[in-house]
């Protein structure tokens, strides 16, 4: 969404900060449930800025698999109506975890749904889905893995995610571990 136009005002949209390929999957998934709801595909955190002040507009963000931190402003704009696929288990929270789960030797790996809260990774989980890592697993297995993980959520999770007013409930499962960060990343990719 580059404008917001006058017959948007007093619908509901969507804002999936995203890729462009997950963009148009999410999109399709969502309008099979919601036709008339919006989805508004944010490439920057500058145009989520932007669009997220758009009045008379109901919104619900969804982050899938993106490192963008969404500034607590945009949240609290939101009503907190906004939720994160994380291509990680609750005990991997931060920046690209399959990393460090290979170099901790993990016997298995996973991906979480939560809701999403000013502080990175803390917010309620809302499913957790987890896999087992093969000892012939490299990062790119277990990324793809994750992904097909999520993407098998977001799928069992679109009638509801195309509700904006549907309300999650956390699944009783909390986050541990050590969040990891882009500079952790770096660290451990030049050793």
């Amino acid at each position: 969404m580059t404008k917001e136009s006058e017959e948007d005002v007093g619908k509901t949209a969507i804002l999936l900060l995203m890729g462009d390929l997950d963009a148009g999957f999410f999109a399709n998934q969502l309008k099979q449930h919601a036709p008339d709801t919006l989805c508004w595909h944010m490439k920057s955190l500058e145009q989520l800025e932007q669009v997220s002040k758009t009045e008379g507009v109901s919104m619900r963000l969804i982050a899938f698999c993106s490192g963008t931190v969404v500034p607590r402003a945009i949240i609290e704009r939101l009503d907190y109506n906004c939720f994160n696929f994380h291509p990680g288990p609750p005990e991997r929270p931060g920046y690209m975890p399959a990393p460090f789960a290979l170099r901790d030797k993990a016997s298995d790996y996973g991906v979480t749904f939560h809701y999403m809260t000013p502080k990175v990774d803390e917010g309620a989980i809302i499913q957790a889905m987890r896999f087992p890592i093969t000892k012939d697993d490299n990062q790119e297995a277990i990324e793809s893995n994750a992904y097909r993980a999520l993407l098998t959520m977001v799928v069992q999770r679109a009638k509801d995610l195309a509700d904006i007013d549907f309300q999650f409930e956390p699944c009783g499962v909390s986050w541990s571990g050590v969040k990891t960060t882009r500079k952790d990343l770096a660290a451990l990719t030049s050793q």
